[in-house]
Order: C-alpha cells, then sequence, then structure tokens
C-alpha cells in the first residue's frame, strides 16, 4: 500500500473539525477558529517577563527596516507588538523574489492580523527570513511562462551562484547590475511574446505594470548587496510601502539575532534521548495511519544547527558526541577540508560561536519560539508534512508549539488562459474555462452575501476538486500542443514533476495582472475569517 503525505491528515482533521494532539496540536477547521484557539497564547501584560532580549531586537528591528527603507509607523506599531506575541511565515530568499506563493504567504499572514484587529487583539505579524540554508536551485532561478510552448523560460543566476553549493544564502553577494538587466530583458521578451495577443488599453496597462516591476527591481537590487537583502528589500516594500501592511522582517541569520537564541539549543542537546525517542515515535504512528514521513528519523548524534565554516560560509555536515559530561559539536567542511570541533555543553560555551551557527527544519522555530511568543505558524504543505514528526518531539523537551495553519494553494487567470482555454474547451477537452468555474465561483458569493459559512466551505472543496480534476483529465486525455501549452501556463506544468501555477511563475507573473498595488490584497480577497484552510483555490482576475 502506497503510504500518503500527512498533508492529507492535516486537512482530514480540519474538514472533520477534530483535534490530533500527537502530531501539530488542535487543528483548526477555518482561520476565525485558528485565532480563537491561539487566544490562551497571547500575552495580555506588556511588561510580563521583563523580556530584556526582546528589548534588544526591538531595537535591532528598527534599525533594520529603516536601513532597507521597509519602514513605517505601522511596522513601528507592529515591532512594538511583539511583546504580546506574533504570528509567523516565512521562506528563503530567492532571486528576483521568487515564485508567487511568497506573496500568497503574506497575504495569508496579513489576513490572520486583520481578525485579530477586528477582535482589538494586539499581535505582530513576522517574516522569518531563512537565509541560512544552502544554495540550491530552488533559491538561484526563477521560471516564467513561455508564449510559444509549455516550456518555461528560465531566468538562472548564470554562475553567479553555484545552485547546488553549502554556501550559506545569508553570504551569497549579488552579480553586478548587467546580470539583473540581461535577465529583465529575458523576462520582458516573453511578455511581449504575450502581449501581442492584447489589444488598446489592455496593452497599455501591461505596459505600464511592467515598469513599475522593472522600477521595483532596480532600485530594491541597487540598494543592496546580498541575496538576503535584495530578496527583504523588494518584499519589504510591496507589503510595507506599496501597501501598508505592517509586516516584520526577522533576518534570522543575523549575528544579533543569533546570539539572542543561541542558548535554546541546549535543551536538543541535553534531551537528545527524549528527542530522538519522540520523534521515533510519531514516525512510527504516521506509517501506522498509512502516511509516509517527509524526514529522516533523528540519531543520537543528531545536531539542532549546522556549523558554518569560518573560511569560505559553507554549511559543514554538522553531529553533537558526548564524551564523559560535555558534548562536542564537529564536523568538516566540504570544500576547504578544515575539521571543526567545538564544546557545546553550556551557554558559556555555545555563544562564543553563536555567530556560526545556523537553525535546522527541526529547530528554525523552536529556538525563537520563547523570544517571539509565537501563537500561529502559516505554513504549506511541505511545513505542515514535516511538523507532524518535529511538533511533538519539541514539545517533549519542553517547548511549546504554536496553532499550524496551512494557507490555500492560489491558481488564477490571465488574458491568455483564459483565451486558450475556451479554445480547448470549444473542442471538447477539458479547461478550467467553462460555466462550471463561474457556478462555483457564483456559490461562494452567494455564501458571503448571506453569512453562510457552511455553503462557503462547501465551494471551496468543490473548487479544489474541479482544479484537480480538470488536471488530471489533462493529463490523462489526449495531448497536443494547445493542452500542453494551458497545461504549463494555467497549471505550472512546463516537466513532469511540477504541478502549481503560483509554485511554478515568478510572482511577476500574477502582479502583472493585478498591478503592484492590488497584487497582495488580490491574494487576500482568497481568504475569509471561516475559509478552509489548505485546499486550493482560483482567482479569476485578468488585466
Amino acid at each position: 500500500m502506497d503510504l500518503l503525505n500527512p498533508n492529507k491528515l492535516y486537512e482530514e482533521l480540519s474538514n472533520s473539525k477534530q483535534n490530533s494532539l500527537n502530531f501539530w496540536g488542535p487543528v483548526p477547521h477555518s482561520f476565525s477558529h485558528a485565532v480563537d484557539l491561539s487566544l490562551n497564547l497571547i500575552k495580555d501584560d506588556m511588561n510580563e517577563g521583563n523580556n530584556q532580549n526582546l528589548e534588544e531586537l526591538q531595537t535591532f528591528l528598527i534599525s533594520y527596516h529603516k536601513s532597507l527603507g521597509i519602514f513605517s509607523e505601522t511596522v513601528m506599531t507592529n515591532i512594538s507588538n511583539l511583546n504580546f506575541g506574533s504570528v509567523i511565515v516565512g521562506h528563503q530568499p530567492i532571486i528576483f523574489g521568487g515564485p508567487g506563493f511568497i506573496g500568497n504567504k503574506l497575504a495569508c499572514l496579513n489576513h490572520l492580523k486583520s481578525i485579530y484587529d477586528k477582535k482589538k487583539i494586539n499581535i505582530s505579524p513576522i517574516f522569518f527570513i531563512g537565509d541560512y540554508d544552502g544554495m540550491q536551485k530552488e533559491l538561484a532561478r526563477v521560471y516564467y511562462p513561455n508564449p510559444i510552448s509549455f516550456n518555461a523560460t528560465i531566468v538562472s543566476s548564470d554562475g553567479y551562484f553555484n545552485e547546488e553549493s553549502d554556501l550559506v544564502s545569508h553570504s551569497a553577494l549579488l552579480p553586478p547590475i548587467t546580470w539583473l538587466e540581461e535577465n529583465i530583458l529575458k523576462i520582458e521578451h516573453s511578455i511581449n511574446g504575450f502581449k501581442g495577443q492584447l489589444k488598446g488599453k489592455d496593452s497599455k496597462i501591461l505596459e505600464e505594470r511592467w515598469n513599475h516591476i522593472v522600477t521595483l527591481l532596480k532600485t530594491s537590487f541597487n540598494s543592496t548587496s546580498t541575496l538576503s537583502e535584495w530578496a527583504s528589500k523588494l518584499w519589504g516594500t510591496i507589503t510595507n510601502i506599496i501597501n501598508d501592511f505592517g509586516i516584520v522582517y526577522l533576518p534570522t541569520s543575523h549575528p544579533v539575532v543569533r546570539k539572542l537564541v543561541f542558548k535554546h539549543y541546549l535543551k536538543f542537546i541535553q534531551n537528545s534521548t527524549t528527542y530522538t525517542h519522540e520523534f521515533q515515535q510519531a514516525n512510527d504512528q504516521l506509517i501506522q495511519l498509512g502516511f509516509e514521513p517527509s524526514l529522516p528519523h533523528r540519531h543520537l548524534d543528531y545536531s539542532p544547527f549546522i556549523l558554518e565554516c569560518t573560511n569560505d560560509f559553507n554549511r559543514i555536515p554538522t553531529m553533537i558526541n558526548q564524551v564523559g559530561e560535555e558534548f562536542f559539536a564537529s564536523g568538516t567542511c566540504n570544500q576547504c577540508k578544515t575539521d571543526f570541533k567545538y564544546n557545546v555543553s553550556n551557554e558559556e560555551e555555545l555563544e562564543k560561536i553563536a555567530e556560526i551557527i545556523g537553525p535546522r527544519v527541526d529547530t528554525s522555530q523552536a529556538i525563537f519560539q520563547d523570544l517571539l511568543n509565537i501563537v500561529i505558524r502559516i505554513s504549506g504543505p511541505g511545513e505542515i508534512a514535516y511538523y507532524s514528526q518535529v511538533a511533538p518531539a519539541v514539545r517533549s523537551i519542553g517547548f511549546n508549539t504554536p496553532i499550524f495553519v496551512k494557507y490555500k494553494r492560489a491558481y488564477y487567470n490571465s488574458n491568455w488562459n483564459e483565451k486558450l482555454g475556451k479554445l480547448i474547451e470549444s473542442r471538447n477537452s477539458a479547461s478550467l474555462h467553462n460555466n462550471k468555474l463561474f457556478d462555483i465561483l457564483r456559490k461562494r458569493i452567494t455564501s458571503l452575501k448571506e453569512n453562510n459559512n457552511l455553503e462557503l466551505q462547501q465551494s471551496e472543496i468543490l473548487m479544489e476538486n474541479y482544479i484537480d480534476e480538470t488536471y488530471q483529465s489533462l493529463i490523462n486525455g489526449k495531448q497536443n500542443n494547445d493542452i500542453q501549452k494551458y497545461l504549463g501556463w494555467q497549471f505550472g506544468r512546463f516537466t513532469k514533476d511540477k504541478m502549481g501555477q503560483e509554485v511554478s511563475w515568478v510572482w511577476i507573473d500574477f502582479a502583472l495582472m493585478t498591478g503592484l498595488n492590488d497584487y497582495l490584497s488580490t491574494y487576500q480577497r482568497m481568504y475569509t475569517d471561516e475559509s478552509t484552510l489548505g485546499g486550493k483555490y482560483y482567482i479569476n482576475t485578468s488585466i
């Protein structure tokens, strides 16, 4: 029997309005329910704990946001609200800002913040900049739809970033401006191919929106020096300057930040037997239920952090071993072949290397949990899957865990998607662009007007099923060039292992339909307080 992804279990629990205390903890069945579940985790006293580390973090964050030009009064308010607690989402920095789902994450974050606001509850929305991972292909290239085929227009690092290396992304320096300009032209060439399908005002609007995006890309690039700063400046400008969301960006690998949380690794080091045992228990339970764990088992030499080479900033495969009453972290740099070994038995020893250790997927949230009082974590399918293993294990060694919320995957319309979809539909092929799509959209609109939460959730489940069924019909049906293009443009399938429009295509593709001013708000309108968690939805927008 094939094992299922734990995402399925999360959505089953959410839709059945049951809880799973053995995995994620309470699983909410809507966004408002997630907020309600989190209320007992929020502090009601700004001076509670008199947290000196938090005050130091707040001072740093003010300076950081001002230095990047993404500071505002709303940002200041939300930095101050860190005293009460936070809702978080995050991602690694990616060239050109990355795929569209990052914008989706930010919109989901802002929607949750709006629910707290309506309840007059102070909370801080935080975007984790996950710049502690090594450089990978998915960080060093993005894809744009190709106007003449299902293949992608690939924008890569052109050798400036090693796409499969151990270099930590926070140390990755930006290429020269000529690299940016050349790749902007590559995207523009593809855009012009689609632009030929537009007439009059629509063509002019597309050009104006593209010029606005190019200005953002160039100004954010020219005022930063690293990949991490560029991504933060780009998204920070969209969320905090073009919009007034006041998102707080947390550079998790900055030396100031690392020195505020390093001590929390000790819980993992000193309780490795408990941690690895509970991790394996969660693995075994998932398998018994018919689900496949997404992370390998942790052994007693597991290290909760990764050492970074002091010679070349590469990530070092790290293990921790106990010798007598002491613990030592050790590893060899794959690049320079230098051996490293550090005593990590107590806070004093660990502090000496605080600036050269980065978290693992298990620990990236846990080490910040106390400092930020994280009450909700917004996650995609990958994180939801591995937190089914991680959450029980970190709870077993004394960490609190937040409420886990799965955001929706989005599919969206464009003028050329609609034209092609109607063409293949007229040939009796499966297509999203037919009357059934609009029936489901009308059902949702009616449910919102009538405040019918059950009908709302049913319409969202109908939409997910409709998207999945149409995709499978297209994959299994007779193939031709137009169907292949539709699978690429509308579903993001430019290779066999790709499926997900906003997962495949750089955020620019959707922003051209909405304009920068309404880009995130268009995503946010996909969410309501009573929306189902996870799943897929279709946004019917065009120029």
